[in-house]
């Protein structure tokens, strides 16, 4: 494995050996999904309640980092 240095900061290559793994795991999530969205009649209320809090984790995360980027207000950007 090559390295480099920039002062007293040494450097390696990112391994390529993990981005074809997370790119495979991705697919099998991606096609355990589309699996999920045809079969709605098979969903169970636990999995839809999984699905829901994590929309809104996902919104909330949205909303804080619009606040944080703003400055902390909740109206709008200082200009």
């Amino acid at each position: 494995m090559e390295t480099f240095s920039m002062g007293k900061l040494k450097c390696t290559p990112h391994p390529e050996g993990p981005i074809p793994n997370r790119n495979e795991s991705f697919w099998k999530e991606l096609d355990h999904m589309k699996n999920l969205w045809k079969n709605t009649q098979e969903l169970q209320v636990e999995q839809v309640g999984i699905v829901a809090l994590f929309g809104i984790e996902c919104f909330a995360w949205f909303c804080g980092g619009e606040i944080v980027g703003r400055g902390f207000t909740i109206t709008g950007y200082h200009v």
